[in-house]
């Protein structure tokens, strides 16, 4: 366990350019110690991640930083900014059951599962004879 001494002065050789394992010898703990307590510092001082859709805060525990909140969320902010996609060609169509524009990389007919279903509903169905 590191003391508050000991975090400061750990603090102090880690901005003078000293490695962990310098620090935790010249401080007397294990070089874990110090990653961790490094570690957790970082993670507390680390801005708080809002999602770019909801503007609600993000829970997800991990390292990686996370932009949206949920799948949902994701779904929903490329939708409304189809600009923001990466530099892979993108082409304009209008979905032929609602009439709504979307982007695709690849030549559809469709906006959505949903609109293919409803234009199915209305072909006839070819029976076998």
């Amino acid at each position: 366990m590191i003391t508050a001494v000991k975090k400061q002065e750990a603090v102090r050789l880690l901005t003078k350019g000293r490695t962990y394992k310098e620090i935790a010898e010249m401080i007397g703990v294990s070089p874990a110690a110090v990653k961790q307590f490094f570690y957790r510092c970082r993670k507390q001082s680390a801005p708080r991640l809002i999602c770019n859709q909801c503007h609600q805060p993000i829970k997800l525990s991990s390292n990686r930083q996370h932009h949206f909140c949920s799948y949902s969320c994701r779904m929903k902010w490329w939708q409304k900014h189809p600009e923001a996609y990466s530099n892979k060609e993108q082409h304009c169509f209008r979905c032929k059951t609602c009439g709504k524009s979307f982007y695709s990389r690849r030549v559809a007919s469709y906006c959505s599962r949903l609109c293919y279903y409803e234009s199915m509903k209305g072909r006839s169905r070819v029976h076998d004879i």
